[in-house]
């Protein structure tokens, strides 16, 4: 969801409907207090004396090991053991200048939301309130089956019997930790917003989110980073039917109605002066608003580049920085490339956060064009780069090398190392890397695809990475096709690549706010849907491409045609 739509419930009025006065909660400093969790306020004890209120949320009658409608077997059992929420407080000032910056998590309480009534201790030193009390909310991210909405409530709160002379500290936004401890973020905390369209702020693929969060401050200095992400914006809202309306487009409530199908293009060219400039700045900072901006760039190509009369063949190649612009589409690969292999931006490399964070979105986007194209990846695969990579982008890095040896047509020595390098990947580098909840699809209940939760995008995308790598190096392993090999040899190959198929979808599909997530499962589905045979799996992977499609709208014509017979 987009923050307008959770953040203190916006679209609901709730920011022009504060409390009214003395309508608040009590919290008593080093006590504890009981809130009522309720599908409605009819099911509590405040409406009608309490006549339609039970032991559980919904006013009914369950047992202990009650799981909700449709849920999958364990999910949402062991008192909600699958999920947790927060209670937060911000002293004074008015509701609008509450954020998820400014309020700071008092108590947690695992395994709910599971029975009506919630105890939730309070902290000894907290600080009383200023005159006019604290406001407090209460959020809660469902983190396991079914998908991950964000609620927030919120609330006049007062603190009671507090000793305590301290103030409450700036909070941190949280981090995952859960793999490596030291990434553990001490002291106050901002409640976890994750998963989410917009308003995240728990650490996701890039730890320091540099496109999330350093990036738009460089735009404001460097009109060309600026432009770039005006281009992609402007070739994405205008191809999304959802937005589209007779007066323009409505984004968010904005409605544009100038925006039409040449900006992006119009934004694009404005860029193109700034590459030329980039060997005469020795600026550092402007060197690496160039390669960030190439980067965005090239999304255009991820766009367009599915443009179903398009020919290869069409697409300007920029020889270099300095290339001159041409009527067709320009490649901005040869740029990114360029711009990294210049001495200046390699001693770059090892104290520039950016230009590192650069490197491996490029990396990805080498993925999705090699497998698209069926052509070997242009940038360059540094050794020592793989040393101080992260385990997602050591998986990033062995999917580029794989398609890399694949479609350059690589060695037999090589595809033995790649085959060691996927063992490493599979059972040291991911080997903690574990399903939050994993459940095999049910065909006698139609069920297609396995439903596979991991906890954070990281952890999906490392191992989408690895799923697509194996699937190419088990099918197209060069010793099986350079012997004779059983019609059972090649069933067993063609039935391994189907499975790890179903589970790229399956990752897909339990992670719709993780868009490259369908990406992935869409090139997966390009490469090896042919492998598929059965009608009901052929329509089950036409909807996820539809998924693709309508996420995205990029065109899958062609892809989608494979799915006609």
């Amino acid at each position: 969801m987009i923050i307008n739509v959770w953040n203190h419930r916006q679209t609901l009025g709730c920011l022009n409907n504060p409390p009214k006065n003395g309508a608040s909660v009590a919290l008593p400093a080093g006590g504890q207090f009981t809130v009522e969790l309720a599908h409605n306020q009819a099911q509590t004890s405040l409406s009608y004396n309490g006549a339609h209120a039970s032991e559980w949320p919904d006013g009914q009658s369950h047992p202990e090991d009650w799981r909700g409608p449709g849920n999958p077997p364990d999910c949402i059992q062991d008192d909600g053991a699958m999920q947790a929420h927060d209670q937060a407080t911000r002293g004074g000032h008015r509701l609008g200048k509450v954020s998820m910056e400014n309020l700071v998590v008092l108590s947690m309480l695992e395994h709910t939301p599971w029975k009506r009534l919630a105890t939730y201790k309070v902290p000894r030193d907290l600080p009383e309130c200023p005159p006019g009390g604290c406001y407090c909310a209460w959020l809660w991210v469902p983190d396991g089956c079914g998908q991950p909405n964000m609620y927030m409530a919120n609330y006049r709160c007062h603190v009671t019997n507090s000793t305590s002379n301290r103030r409450l500290a700036a909070a941190n936004a949280p981090v995952y930790c859960k793999d490596d401890q030291s990434k553990c973020v001490a002291g106050a905390k901002q409640m976890i917003a994750w998963n989410q369209k917009e308003g995240n702020n728990f650490d996701l693929c890039d730890e320091n989110r540099h496109f999330q969060l350093v990036v738009p401050i460089k735009a404001r200095k460097h009109p060309h980073l600026l432009n770039a992400i005006f281009a992609v914006s402007a070739r994405h809202l205008s191809r999304l039917p959802q937005y589209k309306t007779p007066q323009g487009i409505l984004y968010q409530g904005q409605l544009l109605t100038q925006l039409g199908n040449n900006d992006a293009v119009e934004y694009m060219l404005k860029c193109i002066p700034a590459f030329r400039r980039f060997h005469e700045n020795e600026d550092d900072d402007f060197r690496e608003s160039i390669i960030a901006t190439a980067v965005i760039l090239r999304q255009l190509e991820e766009i367009d580049d599915e443009d179903e009369d398009a020919d290869d063949d069409d697409d300007y190649h920029v020889t270099g920085v300095d290339g001159h612009l041409h009527e067709k589409q320009i490649n901005f690969m040869p740029i990114i490339n360029a711009v990294l292999r210049d001495p200046a931006s390699q001693a770059m490399f090892g104290h520039r956060s950016l230009i590192q964070a650069a490197y491996w979105f490029a990396l990805r986007q080498e993925i999705y064009h090699s497998f698209t194209r069926r052509k070997p990846p242009q940038l360059d695969l540094p050794p020592e780069y793989w040393q101080g990579a992260s385990n997602v982008n050591k998986s990033v890095m062995h999917t580029v090398q794989v398609a890399k040896w694949h479609w350059g047509r690589g060695t037999d020595d090589e595809f033995l190392r790649l085959m060691d390098q996927q063992s490493f990947l599979e059972h040291t580098v991911l080997t903690n890397t574990k399903p939050l909840f994993e459940k095999p699809a049910d065909k006698r209940q139609g069920e297609i695809f396995p439903t596979i939760w991991y906890t954070s995008h990281i952890e999906l995308t490392s191992i989408q990475q690895s799923l697509m790598a194996r699937s190419v190096l088990v099918s197209e392993n060069p010793f099986l096709k350079q012997q004779p090999s059983s019609r059972s040899s090649w069933r067993k190959v063609e039935n391994e690549v189907r499975m790890l198929m179903l589970d790229l979808c399956g990752i897909a599909l339990c992670h719709p706010a993780c868009a490259p997530a369908l990406v992935n499962a869409a090139i997966g589905i390009q490469l090896y849907g042919d492998y598929f045979t059965d009608q009901y799996e052929r329509l089950a992977l036409r909807s996820v491409v539809e998924k693709y499609r309508d996420a995205h709208a990029w065109p899958v014509r062609r892809l989608l045609e494979m799915f006609t017979t």
